[in-house]
């Protein structure tokens, strides 16, 4: 089980469970804001990334990797370095003793779908019925990404992390591993179940190459709106709806006090968060703008001054 935890560790950082691999290529835009305050002084940049990715994603698209090199402060969901990830992951990830096992709470057919996706994967039924139904999906989306020549460790975030290391950048962590996984297991056992049944489907019907690929276009194009839609594919929306509320809703009304905070200091500072947390009335973006900062598009073509 400790290599399956390491393997699925970095995981935690994605945060929504489907937003998985996007590989970027030189000319695209990326997902990045300028972020002004309300006397119109840089304060920094937003960028949307994504956690689990391949060596395709490099070199990151150019107004990015400007905007960052620019940058006096490195912000992040989470450290991807934080030794304490894997251990609160196996501890969390766990069913409590005497709440029954997994496949009690799955219809059978179900069931007898994840045991086979956990074969393939060498996941032991055993070891499946007693995970949480969340993480049950993170180590099937990881493994399942992996065969495709994605992973973790080519994440955006840790990326940015060890660049960050290297050139005496200070990181700073938005959450901490215990908000997100309260986040990761929120929602109430319903939705739990569907998340869960959504990945079953996406995985048992070989779709998760095409799904990737409609996850790159909308990444590419910049369209959260198609981001958002894609979190639902397969679900039942209603059951989902709660989890999906405490994944980004609530959480980006947190991360937008917290980095109103860390704007105030000497910048730029260069926030790194997960594409699904930027769009939308209720998106990271929209939260900001409603403390009084002043958020502008970057894109090609369009240079904002500073870079």
């Amino acid at each position: 089980m400790t290599r399956w935890i390491e393997r699925t560790k970095y995981w935690l950082c994605a945060t929504v469970l489907w937003l998985a691999a996007c590989p970027a290529h030189a000319a695209d835009d990326g997902l990045l804001w300028s972020v002004r305050d309300p006397v119109g002084t840089l304060r920094g940049y937003l960028f949307g990334t994504v956690h689990l990715c391949s060596a395709a994603c490099y070199p990151l698209p150019p107004l990015p990797s400007e905007a960052f090199s620019s940058s006096r402060l490195l912000v992040l969901e989470l450290d991807p370095a934080d030794p304490s990830i894997g251990r609160q992951l196996t501890r969390a990830g766990q069913l409590r003793e005497g709440s029954g096992s997994l496949s009690a709470r799955l219809p059978a057919e179900k069931w007898l779908a994840l045991v086979e996706l956990g074969a393939g994967q060498g996941l032991r039924p055993q070891l499946l019925e007693r995970m949480q139904p969340w993480l049950v999906s993170m180590s099937l989306m990881v493994g399942a990404a992996a065969r495709l020549g994605y992973g973790p460790q080519w994440g955006v975030d840790l990326w940015l992390a060890d660049a960050a290391r290297r050139a005496g950048v200070e990181l700073v962590a938005l959450e901490t591993v215990e908000r997100q996984i309260a986040a990761l297991a929120g929602g109430g056992e319903a939705a739990q179940l569907a998340a869960l049944a959504q990945t079953i489907a996406l995985l048992e019907g070989g779709e998760l190459g095409d799904y990737l690929e409609a996850m790159l276009r909308a990444w590419r194009s910049g369209d959260g709106e198609a981001l958002a839609r894609l979190l639902e594919v397969g679900a039942d929306e209603a059951a989902l709806a709660p989890l999906l509320e405490q994944l980004l809703a609530q959480r980006n009304h947190e991360m937008a006090a917290r980095l109103a905070q860390l704007m105030a200091r000497p910048g730029p500072v260069f926030v790194a968060v997960g594409a699904a947390h930027l769009d939308g009335p209720e998106g990271l973006a929209a939260q900001l703008e409603r403390l009084g900062f002043g958020l502008e598009r970057l894109r090609a073509g369009r240079r904002d001054p500073p870079l």
